[in-house]
C-alpha cells in the first residue's frame, strides 16, 4: 500500500505518539512530527524520538517544510523518513533527493498527505 494512503496524524511529542499507538495499535499509519515543533525542539530530540518508536508498525516522517538546514540535519542524524514542500527550487530538491538517497532516507512530499484531524484523539491535557 502507498504510504500515502495509510491514516495520517500530526504530533508534536512522544506522549501523543504514544497515544495513537494505543489506538491504532494492529494498524499502520502514519505519524508526522510537525514544523512547528521540530523548529523549538531540534534535530536531536527527534532522533531520541525514533529510537523509541516501533518503526514496522509506524512511519514515522518529520516534517521541514523548506528548511534545508533542518533537512541536511536530519539526513545526517539518520532519521528515515522526512517531509519537505513541493515548493522548494527544483534544482535544490533534485540535491536533497540525491543526498537523501546516498544515505537511504526516504523523502515525501508534506502536501501529498491527508491529515486527520487528531485532536479527538487524545487525552486531556496532551495536547
Amino acid at each position: 500500500m502507498n504510504i500515502y494512503n495509510y491514516s495520517t496524524f500530526e504530533v508534536s511529542n512522544l506522549e501523543q505518539i504514544n497515544e495513537l499507538k494505543k489506538i491504532f495499535k494492529n494498524k499502520k499509519i502514519n505519524i508526522i512530527h510537525s514544523f512547528k515543533a521540530l523548529v523549538w525542539q531540534g534535530p536531536y530530540y527527534i532522533q531520541e524520538i525514533s529510537k523509541k518508536i516501533d518503526l514496522k508498525k509506524i512511519n514515522y516522517i518529520v516534517e521541514t517544510k523548506n528548511n534545508l538546514g533542518l533537512i541536511i540535519s536530519l539526513i545526517d542524524l539518520g532519521i528515515k523518513k522526512i517531509s519537505i514542500s513541493s515548493y522548494l527550487d527544483k534544482n535544490v530538491e533534485n540535491k536533497i533527493l540525491s543526498i537523501a538517497k546516498k544515505k537511504n532516507v526516504d523523502i515525501y512530499f508534506t502536501n501529498k498527505f491527508r491529515m486527520k484531524k487528531n485532536s479527538h484523539f487524545f487525552s486531556k491535557g496532551t495536547l
